[in-house]
């Protein structure tokens, strides 16, 4: 893991620690999937963005969601937009986010980390 993701990462985990994280997890490789907040416990409520994406529809898979998240025309901005929840039996950990659209696979990033009791 290179010296700006462990920061990102540690800044992730530093925000969502004193406050709610709302900023988006993109995947290493410069993916076009964002998740916010980047870093939810179980149970939590995300917002899931795609862009360079040209459909009218398409559908978020990750292992961490409950289900698929349908994702539509984001309003005013080019892309797709949606909402999914997390399982709440999710282990902490880094998730893969994957949305097929218009024949291409666009991936992004979702870290799951302990509920705070």
């Amino acid at each position: 893991m290179g010296k700006r993701r462990l920061a990102l990462c540690a800044g992730v985990l530093a925000v969502t620690a004193f406050g709610p994280a709302a900023c988006a997890a993109y995947a290493a490789d410069g993916g076009d999937v964002s998740v916010v907040p980047a870093a939810p416990a179980p149970g939590g409520d995300i917002a899931l963005r795609v862009t360079g994406c040209d459909a009218r529809e398409a559908v978020a898979r990750s292992t961490a969601l409950v289900s698929d998240a349908r994702l539509t025309p984001d309003d005013g901005d080019d892309g797709l937009a949606g909402d999914g929840r997390v399982r709440s039996t999710a282990t902490a950990g880094t998730y893969t986010v994957t949305v097929a659209c218009d024949g291409t696979e666009h991936k992004g990033t979702v870290q799951v980390v302990r509920k705070q009791t």
